[in-house]
């Protein structure tokens, strides 16, 4: 499995890549990282926003914790740690563990969490931006492709799991709410039909 994941790695990986893919890469990959956190953090002042979106940063956070656990249970080293002629090409030269992508988990459990069937288009357009941040961890010689698939599986479940539950939890208050709302006692609010 490792020959085959080092294979994929040397066919999207190049040592000198042209400057503009080299840019558009790192551009991705920075937006894909935890400072895409800094745009989403101020709808928590949004009131229509805020429980969306500290349900969202709950799942970031779960999704955290559970990438930097397999990091450090698993210790993979980076390719430019095990593979002859690799150097990162982005800012800086990460120094934790490879396995799985922290950029590819968190940019998945957004995916997972704004997750649509009845939206499919905005589904399909988050799950493009993602797969453009996890191409960019391997362009830019951080991860192999099996640290970024994990990372999206990874974060992809805890993000739509996250969603279900709290979802779920909402449908029963509303049913229940629903359920002891006394009746009107207006008659004009009464329902005529039955």
């Amino acid at each position: 499995m490792r020959e085959l994941d080092q294979a994929l790695f040397l066919l999207v990986y190049r040592p000198t890549p042209n400057a503009v893919w080299l840019t558009i890469m790192n551009v991705i990959s920075i937006v894909g990282g935890g400072n895409a956190l800094f745009a989403i953090v101020p709808f928590v002042l949004v009131k229509r926003a805020r429980t969306t979106v500290l349900r969202l940063l709950l799942a970031i956070v779960i999704t955290a914790a559970v990438v930097y656990a397999v990091k450090h249970t698993v210790r993979r080293p980076r390719p430019t740690a095990c593979v002859d002629g690799v150097c990162a090409l982005g800012r800086g030269k990460p120094t934790d563990p490879s396995f799985p992508s922290g950029h590819a988990a968190g940019s998945a459990c957004f995916v997972g969490f704004f997750a649509d069937r009845r939206r499919p288009w905005r589904t399909l357009g988050l799950a493009s931006a993602a797969f453009c941040i996890g191409l960019s961890r391997v362009v830019l010689g951080a991860h192999f492709p099996i640290d970024v698939t994990t990372g999206f599986a990874v974060g992809a479940t805890i993000g739509a799991l996250t969603a279900r539950k709290f979802a779920a939890r909402d449908a029963a208050r509303e049913s229940h709410e629903g359920a002891v709302s006394p009746a009107p006692t207006d008659p004009a609010q009464r329902d005529t039909n039955g």
